[in-house]
């Protein structure tokens, strides 16, 4: 049985990672979503684990903290908080979208593909499922997802 990657399966409960500084929203790192689309909206196709991933625009999402942590199967993962004047929208998107394959980039980079659980209302955390990120692996999206 193949466990799918745990990004954003469950809300953000514990994001008691470091503390941050006061950082301008404009000189945060941002995080693409991109969902899935019918043929009409898709912009841009990828390969991933054997299957074509037709994907819909980029909604994209600043990153206010961001620290390594560990998804449910214990593999490691990064749990990353979206900026404060930007929770509200973040959540009312993964809300509207809940059920549907998303994948996450960053500066370019693919990170990952889930499924959308719940809507979440200030973050998730990034993880690969089996066998996951490295613990060095984890540790570098942290530190490009870290404003500080």
């Amino acid at each position: 049985m193949k466990l799918l990657p745990w990004l954003l399966l469950l809300p953000a409960l514990a994001l008691n990672g470091p503390a941050c500084q006061s950082v301008a929203v404009a000189d945060l790192p941002v995080l693409e979503f991109r969902l899935e689309g019918p043929q009409e909206d898709v912009d841009l196709v990828i390969q991933h684990e054997n299957k074509e991933l037709r994907l819909g625009p980029a909604h994209s999402y600043h990153v206010k903290k961001a620290f390594v942590s560990e998804d449910i199967s214990g593999f490691p993962g990064v749990m990353f908080e979206i900026a404060d004047e930007e929770q509200e929208a973040f959540f009312l998107w993964t809300d509207a979208n809940t059920q549907k394959g998303l994948a996450v980039f960053h500066d370019g980079e693919f990170l990952t593909y889930a499924i959308i659980q719940t809507g979440l209302k200030r973050g998730g955390l990034i993880s690969r499922g089996m066998p996951g990120f490295s613990e060095g692996e984890a540790e570098a999206l942290a530190a490009k997802l870290n404003p500080h």
